[in-house]
């Protein structure tokens, strides 16, 4: 009988329908009753913006794009977007990941790379705080093996800030690449 409610509970356990009922010998009688459930800890803590901190507005932090003209698909290209703060005052922001922005190309309208679809980033919310008057530049690679699956062409070259939320993000200015 002991071996038959033990089989039982790990059917239950296996499949996900035990609901979290965790099961434990009874010293009394020596058969299997359910252990009592742990509770849930919390760990850590949400990101709270500073206090002394300005709150975002929508042209304090400027976002722009770099990179040349024209790419050659045997080489491959960098990106660099330049954020700026405009303001006098220091500016906080939260990062919804580990990635900071994201960046891809359109022909035609249809998504034909993008920056994170070869990455990967952490899953958590982080502050992201720019000085007063600031400056801070992040710089991306387009390997030559991707622009070479490409057709020679023009392409749209587009990225967005990944801060949360998404309204307190500044709009980056797409660009146009000529693909060799």
């Amino acid at each position: 009988m002991r071996y038959q409610v033990i089989a039982v509970a790990l059917g239950l356990a296996l499949s996900g329908c035990s609901q979290g009922v965790a099961l434990a010998p009874s010293e009394a009688t020596g058969s299997v009753v359910p252990a009592p459930q742990a509770q849930p800890q919390v760990v850590g803590s949400r990101p709270e913006p500073t206090r002394e901190m300005a709150q975002p507005e929508s042209s304090v932090l400027q976002a722009t794009l770099v990179t040349s003209h024209a790419w050659t698909r045997d080489v491959g290209a960098e990106i660099t977007l330049e954020l700026e703060n405009l303001s006098d005052s220091p500016v906080s922001y939260t990062a919804a990941s580990g990635m900071l922005a994201d960046f891809w190309l359109e022909s035609l309208g249809r998504v034909v790379w993008r920056y994170s679809n070869d990455m990967a980033f952490t899953q958590a919310l982080a502050p992201f705080e720019m000085a007063a008057n600031g400056q801070r530049s992040m710089t991306v690679r387009v390997s030559a093996r991707t622009l070479s699956d490409l057709e020679p062409g023009v392409y749209q070259l587009n990225a967005a800030l990944n801060l949360h939320p998404r309204s307190d993000a500044p709009q980056v200015r797409p660009i146009s690449v000529i693909l060799k």
